[in-house]
């Protein structure tokens, strides 16, 4: 580890668990998502003070990759909604069977979508809405990421560990065999080589994407990790947790 700073206070959920690094954080750290459940609100709040700027219905929201459109679900009228963070406008409502969706995440270069809606995963084209492709995995999914090359997607599933799966199909590719904790949080490396993962065991762990070895275990985290990102250049990893605070991790030369 390199370093680690404490979230800011103004920085949590509703219910008081710390805010997940990576999409629900503006790309340029102006403002943050968080989920007001009691009220099935999400509320886009400046991070400087806490002020509220926007509240979507739904549930669970996530930032598109230029921070300037929020995807959210959960909404009573069902859907995945896209808003403009500027003004609060609606884009585009992109539909789904149920009301909530399991997963979420958009692709690295913000063109694609994917949906998780157990056991259904979904892949949307974002700027017209066209469903691309669709298949149904193992089991309970609760996490997915996008590789950079929009070939390979990463879904984190309840009984069955980690799967790698080719997007154009849904084939799976290798199974990750993380049997040691429930999986939160997935990230890829910059150039995709690297899986990173987290969970309910407070282990941050690093796999290779190729064959699905493991390269490293990092811990420190005193409760689950909540979410991943990795630096733009690929040689720091940050890593979230329920203990309220981001440690940084040196991972690349």
């Amino acid at each position: 580890s390199v370093g680690q700073v404490t979230i800011q206070p103004v920085i949590v959920s509703s219910f008081g668990a710390a805010v997940s690094l990576g999409p629900t954080i503006r790309p340029d750290g102006t403002s943050y998502l968080t989920a007001n459940f009691k009220d099935e609100q999400v509320e886009l709040r400046q991070s400087s003070n806490g002020a509220l700027l926007h509240s979507f219905p739904g549930t669970r929201a996530i930032f598109a990759p230029n921070g300037q459109t929020v995807a959210v679900s959960g909404a009573r009228e069902g859907g995945i909604q896209l808003w403009r963070v500027s003004d609060g406008t609606l884009l585009q409502t992109i539909p789904q069977k149920r009301q909530w969706v399991t997963a979420l995440a958009f692709s690295p270069d913000g063109t694609l979508l994917v949906t998780g809606d157990s056991p259904d995963i979904e892949i949307w084209r974002v700027d017209d809405g066209t469903l691309l492709n669709s298949f149904k995995v193992s089991s309970y999914n609760q996490a997915v990421a996008i590789a950079p090359d929009n070939q390979t997607l990463a879904i984190a599933t309840h009984f069955d560990g980690i799967e790698l799966v080719r997007m154009s199909d849904g084939a799976v590719l290798h199974p990750i065999a993380d049997d040691d904790s429930t999986i939160f949080s997935l990230a890829f490396s910059p150039d995709g080589r690297t899986l990173a993962t987290g969970g309910r065991d407070r282990t941050v762990r690093l796999w290779r994407s190729s064959d699905g070895a493991l390269l490293q275990e990092l811990r420190g985290h005193l409760a689950e990790v909540t979410g991943l990102a990795f630096s733009a250049d690929g040689r720091t990893l940050a890593s979230s947790s329920a203990d309220r605070t981001v440690r940084l991790w040196r991972v690349g030369p």
